[in-house]
């Protein structure tokens, strides 16, 4: 499935079982990670230096590439642009967390699927962790799944209890 407005955004979700495995399904690869990474530098106040977790916030606010995934995040709901503090502080904190109350539009449920089956995918990195105790974001981000029957879309909620 392609989207005529983000021809950046491909995929089928990969755990659907019937969903068919193409080309187009393999050029967002890294879509789901940096989304993953993105939103975790925006939620998470950067570690005090010399922590473990300082590493990893520094690694992703400087690798500009994953400004574009952040804009993706800003287009479908997850994040918002605020002024930056300063010129010379990273992109990433141009970004903030977009208000956990306001829902995401079912329309890019293909996106948001990806990000919800990479936080399966990953549940004991301490990214995804972090992500998972932030109150109200993963309600935020099932609440964008679209699934046309209401038990396929139970049974998947059900996997992150």
């Amino acid at each position: 499935m392609r989207d005529p407005c983000h021809p950046a955004i491909v995929a089928e979700p990969h755990h659907d079982e019937e969903a068919a495995v193409s080309a187009d399904t393999l050029q967002l690869q890294n879509f789901a990670p940096g989304a993953l990474c993105v939103i975790w530098a925006v939620c998470v106040n950067r570690p005090r230096q010399g922590h473990l977790r300082d590493f990893d916030w520094d690694c992703i606010a400087r690798t500009p590439e994953l400004d574009v995934v952040a804009r993706e995040l800003v287009r479908i709901g997850m994040l918002q642009v605020q002024p930056p503090p300063g010129k010379a502080l990273p992109w990433i904190n141009r970004y903030c967390l977009a208000p956990l109350e306001l829902p995401l539009d079912r329309k890019n449920s293909v996106a948001v699927r990806l990000i919800t089956n990479a936080l399966l995918d990953h549940q004991n990195n301490h990214m995804v962790r972090d992500l998972r105790a932030v109150p109200g974001l993963l309600a935020k981000l099932l609440g964008g799944l679209h699934h046309p029957d209401a038990g396929s879309h139970l049974e998947y909620v059900h996997q992150f209890l």
